[in-house]
């Protein structure tokens, strides 16, 4: 049996071709993996500077010129503004948006958790973001993505999957936060 190699293929009738398990095929524009991360447990800060939250997804990359789509969703609760981003395993800002597409006081992937009052002071709220890292990941060595979270100042804190100040025993229920990544092949 023989191998043939070339640089492009055209089916020879119809519009399908086969790819051998165990051999993979870079099709710019196409999902190569996707990958998801849990945070199970509930997360509290007062920190007005960025902290982890503990949601990640760590991964080899198929292709160093592969772009990632993030797709996050979160539960939390502040009697302040609080806000979040994601980050590499450095902590450097993924994706940086256009400068014409800041507003006074936001950041790339910047949330709020400041939509629903429950009438007790506190703030809670489901946001979901997602969005698309502009450069090649360089590398087909492990990488991580993290989610990043900061009040935005009064000293009071926010929380991920717990209600602010909850206890145990308080009857409100804890949530799953999750960080899909997609990467695409280019």
């Amino acid at each position: 049996m023989s191998t043939l190699r070339v640089d492009n293929l055209n089916a020879r009738t119809g519009t399908s071709i086969t790819i051998p398990s165990g051999t993979t095929l870079f099709a710019p524009g196409h999902v190569l993996q996707v990958v998801q991360g849990y945070l199970l447990t509930s997360f509290q800060s007062t920190s007005s500077t960025y902290v982890d939250i503990g949601l990640s997804v760590t991964f080899n990359p198929k292709s160093s010129t592969s772009v990632l789509m993030h797709f996050v969703s979160t539960t939390g609760r502040s009697g302040c503004l609080a806000g979040g981003r994601i980050v590499d395993g450095s902590g450097n800002i993924v994706a940086p948006y256009p400068t014409s597409l800041f507003q006074s006081g936001y950041y790339a992937a910047h949330w709020n958790i400041n939509n629903y009052n429950n009438g007790d002071g506190n703030i809670q709220d489901t946001t979901a973001f997602h969005m698309i890292e502009t450069s090649a990941v360089g590398t087909t060595s492990s990488i991580t993505r993290k989610i990043q979270g900061r009040t935005e100042g009064n000293g009071q804190a926010f929380s991920i999957n717990r209600p602010t100040g909850a206890s145990t025993s308080v009857p409100y229920p804890s949530c799953i936060s999750t960080l899909i990544t997609v990467e695409i092949g280019q």
